[in-house]
């Protein structure tokens, strides 16, 4: 899809993100599935940064890991979005997902490596 391009060319090479491209709608809210018809300008909503200047940064811990994905967001301002941290508020954070009919939660321990899979 030609529109995403646009998000992908922010990016200098040798960088990998986690994350996922959304369009969000009047109120705010990523409607997943209504994702490739929409025509809003698309936002990547970054959760991680894996590779930076070609060097693997999975192994550091996530506090370092999104130290470095600051600069990303800034360098693209509009069109990658980062996600805001919180610490200790678990059930909170869970309880306004549910009440929102949120997709869900990417939860994570911020001395952790990165982990590709799913854990509970």
């Amino acid at each position: 899809m030609k529109r995403f391009e646009q998000v992908l060319d922010l990016l200098p090479q040798g960088y990998v993100l986690d994350g996922e491209l959304v369009v969000l709608d009047d109120t705010g809210r990523p409607p997943f599935n209504k994702l490739p018809a929409d025509h809003r300008r698309p936002t990547y909503v970054a959760f991680d940064l894996l590779i930076a200047d070609s060097v693997d940064l999975r192994p550091l811990p996530l506090r370092d890991r999104k130290a470095r994905l600051a600069w990303i967001g800034k360098q693209a301002e509009g069109w990658i979005t980062l996600t805001d941290g919180v610490i200790g508020e678990g059930r909170a954070v869970y309880r306004a997902v549910v009440d929102a009919d949120l997709e869900g939660i990417v939860a994570k321990k911020l001395a952790d490596p990165y982990n590709p899979k799913r854990t509970r």
